[in-house]
Parts: structure tokens; C-alpha cells; sequence
């Protein structure tokens, strides 16, 4: 048992000057021009961009700014409204218990969890800028079970069941917002956004092959809940309006807990060393150091992307209905293959991984004349990936490695791409 205390914070503030062409030809001097920062720099990818374009200069164009802040030709802005400052704490409180048998061993455990967070932000309130502050406090706990059957000496049958979640970034809880007047949006923080959730179960069998070897097979499943989503509404609050100004019906764009989802999958795993097998032949001993690893996952995932809406009017109507795609970041089919050497004082690896096309973000849709189009790209993934690494280590005496890492030793491109039902082959590659 035992106690855990930890505390984050993140603050924002930014400093903003501005001139414009008028402040600058009051002043007597001449309009900047891009030649002024430019740089005759050719290119530095790879990649065929169909375009021209020249860098320019950071240190330059800062040069020019500060000039003009001394000179008082460049004013500040406000920028009270893009400050924040979150702090987050965690109290925790653990237990876990081992209980032992003939046949094997049970352990289980729990951990509850006081997160208490605060945040900071300025409002205009009866047209005085004061310094705000809002309060959370979430109290979340988390079971867990692992049971261990010794089938056999050489193997076990392991289930267990897990949970855990996924704070909100300070980002996203932070409690200020961005206002445009002229789109008639509000972007900003939610501090009430609830960690995503997740439950899980698997189970393993794993033998342990005599005198030297391992092989495991298993199957596992997720299922997430209060997955965070952007959602739109009417900001519905009258403290930010202004004369002309209704901000109170703009579009309030959020983080919330909008979605749920799961993954299920099954997962080989084997280990061998030759060392066994040349000792049984009475092979040279240095081939003893050669071995194999290889795993292969195979997994189908889905996540629930909540119904979408936009403010017409001042009225919140929806764009698109609720729907189902893939989990980001979980591929179908992916497996690892590695040659290694383990042997005097030489550890070196080849590791050969492919993994199937996967989704890694979700995209926007919109019913157009009854028909789900992609807001742009749409849903965007990455193609097949397939990868060569090489890893060296040799250590020359107990205080000296030398080490050697080569990654993507056959220089595969990656390939990423928006909807194939919308894009086809339109992609954006590099290597």
C-alpha cells in the first residue's frame, strides 16, 4: 500500500507588437519589402513540390521588429485574452495484494485518484478586464486482476484485467478563449473535460521452451469511453458581448467527451536461441550466439465519432450524424522479425517490421445533397510501412561501449493519404 503526491502546472503569456504600413510612412521610413528578409537558399528536401518558394530570415526579420519596438514606431497589443495558467495535482492512494496457491498466484489491486485542477484566465466583466479562475475535481479509481495458472512447469496461462485513462491536455481544460469577430467563432478550453477511459482483458498462454526458448500466443480486448471529440455549439454565454458584437451566438468550438471505441486483436510472440541446438550437434560454439524474435499482432478496432454540428444562423445544426472508423493508430495486421547475435561481449540486431496501412487522424465530413463528403482530407492515414533497423553494441571492458544504429536501412518512403474513397491516389510522400 502507499501514497502518491504529484503537481504539473503550465502558464501562457504572450507579447505581440504591431505596425502597420501607416505607422511606418509616419515615421519617414519605407515599407519593408520580402527581398529585405529573403534568402538565396535552394531547396533543402527531397521531394517534388511543383513550386517555388525562398526562405527567409528569422534573425532578419526579428532585426527589423525590435528597430521598429525601439524606435516606437511598433505598438503592443493586448493579448490578455490568449493567457492561462493551469495547475493539475494528483493525490493517490494504492493497494495491491498477492495471494498464492498450489496452482499458481492471484494479484489484485487498486489505485484511487484525486485530481483537483485550477485555472486561470482574464474576462471582460462589466467592461473591467479581471483575472478569473475556475475549479475541477475528479475522483477516479482503478481496479486490476491478474490471475497466473501453472499449467505446467514450463507453462502458464495468465488473464488479466486492467484500467487506466488518458488525462485531458492543459490545453484543452485551460478555461480562456479565442474570439473572431469577423467568422463569429469562439475556440477555447474546457475545464469540466473528463479523462478518456479505458477497460481491458486479455488473456495469454506462454511456454517456456527447455532448456532455452519462449513462445506466447494471446487475446486481448479494450473499451474506451469519454473519448475526447471537438463539438460545436452556441457559446450561449452574454458575458463577452459588446456593443455590435452578439457573441453570445457564436460558434463555440470545444474539446468534450464525445465517443467511445474499441480493440480487439491476437498476439504470437517467439524467442529462440540456437545455443541448445549447436551444443546438441557439437557445432562451433560461436553459432550458439545467433537467435530469432518475432511477434505478430493481428487487431480490429473501432471508434464512435459523435454527430457534428455547425451554427447557421445562430441556430446549432447538424452537418453530419454520428458515425464509425477506425481507432487512430492501430493497424489490422503488423509483425516484427529480428536476427540477433548475443556472444562474447557482442550484441548486434536486425529487426525487420511491417505494419499495415493504419488510420492516424480522424477528419471533418459534411452531408452534401444527402451524400458524406470529407470536410478537405477527411479521415488521413498512413499507407504499408515496412522497415530495416540495425543495432550494434560491443563492449570492449566494463566501462567502455561502442554502439552502432542504422534505422531504415532500405530507405522506404512513408506515405501518408486522406480518404481513398475521396483522394484515390492522391498522396504526399517523402523518404
Amino acid at each position: 500500500a502507499g501514497f502518491a503526491y504529484t503537481t504539473r502546472s503550465k502558464k501562457t503569456r504572450s507579447s505581440v507588437w504591431t505596425a502597420t504600413n501607416a505607422q511606418i510612412l509616419a515615421a519617414g521610413r519605407p515599407l519593408p519589402t520580402y527581398a529585405d528578409f529573403a534568402l538565396d537558399r535552394p531547396f533543402l528536401g527531397e521531394m517534388t513540390l511543383g513550386y517555388n518558394f525562398r526562405y527567409h530570415s528569422e534573425a532578419r526579420l526579428e532585426a527589423y521588429m525590435q528597430d521598429l519596438i525601439k524606435a516606437g514606431i511598433a505598438l503592443p497589443i493586448d493579448q490578455t485574452d490568449n493567457y492561462f495558467n493551469v495547475t493539475e495535482e494528483i493525490l493517490a492512494a494504492y493497494s495491491m495484494a498477492t495471494f498464492n496457491f498450489d496452482w499458481g498466484n492471484l494479484v489484485v489491486g487498486l489505485r484511487g485518484e484525486q485530481t483537483p485542477n485550477t485555472g486561470q484566465s482574464f474576462y471582460t466583466i462589466g467592461g473591467v478586464r479581471v483575472l478569473t479562475e475556475v475549479t475541477s475535481d475528479d475522483v477516479i479509481f482503478y481496479p486490476s486482476a491478474h490471475l497466473t495458472w501453472y499449467v505446467r512447469d514450463d507453462v502458464k496461462v495468465r488473464i488479466g484485467l486492467t484500467t487506466g485513462a488518458a488525462r485531458p491536455e492543459f490545453t484543452t481544460i485551460r478555461p480562456n478563449f479565442s474570439i473572431n469577430d469577423a467568422a463569429k467563432t469562439i475556440s477555447g478550453g474546457n475545464p469540466n473535460a473528463q479523462p478518456e477511459r479505458a477497460v481491458g482483458v486479455d488473456a495469454y498462454v506462454e511456454w517456456y521452451i527447455q532448456p532455452q526458448g519462449y513462445f506466447s500466443a494471446g487475446v486481448f480486448h479494450k473499451q474506451l469511453s469519454d473519448v475526447l471529440f471537438t463539438q460545436i455549439e452556441p457559446f450561449g454565454i452574454t458575458t463577452l458581448d459588446a456593443p455590435g458584437f452578439e457573441r453570445s451566438t457564436y460558434a463555440f468550438s470545444s474539446v468534450q467527451n464525445a465517443g467511445d471505441g474499441q480493440v480487439t486483436g491476437f498476439e504470437l510472440t517467439y524467442n529462440q536461441f540456437a545455443e541448445p541446438f549447436v551444443e546438441a550437434i557439437k557445432a562451433p560454439e560461436w553459432l550458439g550466439g545467433f537467435g530469432v524474435r518475432a511477434t505478430a499482432t493481428w487487431t480490429e478496432s473501432e471508434v464512435t465519432v459523435p454527430e457534428t454540428f455547425a451554427i447557421v444562423n445562430g441556430v446549432r445544426t447538424s452537418t453530419h450524424p454520428e458515425r464509425k472508423t477506425g481507432l487512430p493508430g492501430a493497424s489490422d495486421f503488423l509483425y516484427n522479425l529480428s536476427l540477433v547475435y548475443e556472444k562474447y561481449g557482442l550484441s548486434a540486431r536486425a529487426a525487420y517490421q511491417f505494419r499495415k496501412a493504419w488510420q492516424n487522424g480522424i477528419g471533418t465530413y459534411l452531408i452534401v445533397n444527402g451524400v458524406s463528403v470529407p470536410d478537405g482530407n477527411g479521415d488521413n492515414y498512413w499507407d504499408d510501412d515496412a522497415e530495416l533497423d540495425i543495432s550494434i553494441r560491443y563492449e570492449i571492458n566494463r566501462n567502455v561501449t561502442v554502439t552502432f544504429d542504422a534505422t531504415n536501412v532500405l530507405d522506404e518512403a512513408g506515405i501518408r493519404y486522406g480518404d481513398p474513397r475521396f483522394v484515390g491516389t492522391s498522396r504526399l510522400e517523402w523518404e
